[in-house]
């Protein structure tokens, strides 16, 4: 089945369904528990009405900009994160939306003043560049990020970010054990720990809708390709979870 109003869709009967909106976005993939039965255009906006009866009116760039989670082999909570974050796009900056309330700046007795935009290249709706002296031990600038969010989100995970960037000297230790331990046995038996530890630095954390984060490390190609470097993705409560290579 397919539901069609003009170039906006929703194919699949039963979930998993895709959002396809036009104009050069890719297709969206839609909740599990956000079951589509009827899609339109209302005012400009895309509306979609779900089986249990909600409602999510937003513009396709909103919603075809998403937060990064911890994957779903790392995450028994992915399902309801996931859920959770696609709501949130109605009330998130975008390219094609000039609401004023989605770009006010939020003050921040840590930060100062965080100014939400519309998502970056990468995805980025608020960033603060080098927090090292919150932090004040990193020998290397450490970038603060939040991944595609609304307002409001931020708000919400702003006390847990607080507590990522006082605790962070302990999760770089531990993101770091992860990546050592996540190595082979040959890779282990080859190189000294200490040594491995000290060719490591921070250099940014980016906080996910999920308020989960990556912790990204910058090793200067000692140990990966030239332009990729790992990143680490912690729970909220600071557990290290997964390992992937970012680019």
């Amino acid at each position: 089945m397919t539901l069609r109003f003009d170039e906006i869709s929703v194919a699949g009967e039963n979930p998993p369904q895709t959002l396809h909106v036009g104009g050069g976005y890719a297709p969206v993939p839609l909740p599990t528990r956000f079951h589509v039965r009827e899609v339109g255009v209302v005012e400009g906006l895309v509306r979609l009405v779900a089986h249990d009866g909600r409602r999510l009116s937003a513009t396709r760039g909103q919603l075809a900009t998403w937060s990064q989670l911890v994957s779903e082999e790392a995450n028994p909570d992915y399902a309801t994160q996931f859920e959770m974050e696609f709501l949130d796009r109605a009330l998130r900056p975008a390219s094609d939306t000039s609401d004023a309330a989605f770009t006010m700046p939020v003050e921040d007795d840590l930060f100062g003043s965080i100014t939400p935009h519309p998502p970056s290249g990468f995805g980025q709706t608020a960033e603060i560049v080098d927090i090292r002296p919150l932090v004040g031990w990193s020998d290397s600038p450490v970038d603060l990020t939040f991944d595609a969010m609304s307002r409001d989100r931020l708000v919400e995970v702003l006390p847990g970010v607080h507590k990522v960037v006082a605790d962070l000297r302990q999760l770089f230790d531990r993101a770091v054990d992860f990546l050592w331990e996540s190595g082979s046995d040959d890779d282990r038996a080859r190189l000294d720990r200490k040594t491995f530890r000290a060719d490591f630095q921070p250099m940014g954390v980016t906080i996910y809708h999920s308020a989960d984060f990556g912790l990204d490390l910058d090793e200067s190609n000692k140990y990966f390709e030239d332009g990729y470097w790992p990143r680490i993705n912690f729970r909220a409560d600071g557990e290290p979870v997964e390992l992937i290579v970012m680019a």
